[in-house]
């Protein structure tokens, strides 16, 4: 309720009050009232002698157009109390804006520079990465590693030196990769995830050379992560699970792998994991799917012939491995296989020489 409703009700209140008073205590007022003539010729002058009849409207007229007039210069002066406090509400707005105004153009200059500073340390980090990288490929030269993105099976480890230098490279380079994704902003091109890709599967590769499995496989997960349309992080990764004595897992990379492209690689290490599992026939089809995909996959020559020999078939295995040696000729595990097989052939002179060939190309292997 407005305060004028308040105010016409406590009159009311009053009348009625009043009222029910006048007529309790009538007994007591009604000596102090007026005598009856008297009222009555008060009534006669009224209507009478100052005909009532005639200026009464004007009078009731005029005392409405003064109530009105009242009325009006409330409502004006209400009108410019509410005028006044909008305006004091403008002034107000106007400041805050002013305020907020500030406070944004604050909040963008600390942006600027948090975004200056952010570019500065990724360009420092940057540099040290390809320091890094640098680094890491010189000692992966110096250890006769593999440069390929995929894994060999009979790549020699490194040397203990070597090692100690390569785990404190990968470390590094680990720490930059963990600084990397936290800051690495979002929308980044294919080009950029698939490079940021081949970089996890180089970690994998080292971690696994350095017999880090699980750490490989850690790589190899998130690179499968950011580009999981590319086979050859699942191929790594079958690789290491094979090595780790889990076939079924294996099998089910090289599966999802061979779904996203018919690879070589992915039929040779799944005829790998299926001759551990006993599937010798099944693995022969598998090195023949290989062979098919790429005529001269010196590998799967090598690994099917030691097949072959495996199940006494000597000449085939001899075939496979004289293939082998057409396309790799310093593949000293094809002269070592070639060379027992012709001993088991009887042919122990040439036997002998491929024997001797594949010690000198490999003589840490055959100490």
């Amino acid at each position: 309720m407005g305060k004028s409703a308040w105010i016409l009700l406590a009159i009311l209140v009053v009348v009625v009050a009043l009222t029910a008073l006048a007529v309790y205590f009538w007994p007591v007022i009604a000596p102090w009232l007026p005598h009856p003539l008297l009222l009555k010729a008060w009534v006669h002058f009224l209507t009478v002698d100052l005909d009532i009849g005639r200026w009464g409207p004007i009078a009731v007229l005029l005392l409405v157009a003064v109530i009105e007039l009242i009325w009006a210069l409330n409502l004006g002066r209400r009108s410019g109390a509410v005028e006044r406090q909008m305006n004091r509400l403008e002034r107000l707005h106007a400041r805050e804006i002013e305020v907020l105004n500030q406070e944004i153009a604050l909040l963008k200059d600390e942006r600027r520079a948090l975004r200056s500073e952010l570019e500065l340390r990724e360009g420092l980090i940057r540099e040290e990465k390809t320091r890094l990288w640098a680094k890491f490929e010189e000692l992966q030269r110096a250890s006769g590693l593999s440069m390929g993105k995929l894994l060999t099976l009979d790549t020699p480890r490194p040397s203990p030196e070597v090692r100690s230098d390569w785990r404190q490279s990968i470390s590094q380079l680990e720490r930059i990769e963990m600084v990397s994704s936290v800051t690495a902003r979002r929308g980044q091109s294919a080009l950029q995830l698939q490079q940021h890709a081949d970089e996890l599967v180089r970690l994998g590769n080292a971690c696994f050379y350095l017999e880090q499995y699980e750490r490989a496989l850690t790589h190899y997960s998130a690179a499968i992560s950011l580009t999981p349309n590319d086979p050859e992080a699942l191929i790594n990764h079958a690789v290491v699970n094979h090595v780790l004595g889990r076939h079924q897992a294996a099998l089910q990379d090289l599966g999802a792998a061979l779904k996203l492209e018919e690879h070589p690689w992915a039929y040779l290490y799944r005829g790998l994991v299926r001759e551990s599992l006993g599937e010798d026939k099944r693995a022969l089809e598998d090195y023949g799917r290989a062979l098919r995909l790429d005529p001269e996959f010196a590998e799967a020559y090598y690994r099917r012939g030691l097949l072959h020999a495996k199940a006494g078939d000597y000449e085939k295995a001899i075939e496979d491995q004289n293939q082998a040696l057409v396309f790799a000729p310093d593949h000293a595990g094809a002269y070592t296989a070639r060379g027992a097989a012709r001993a088991a052939m009887g042919d122990s002179q040439w036997a002998l020489n491929d024997l001797d060939k594949g010690c000198m190309l490999a003589p840490e292997r055959y100490e």
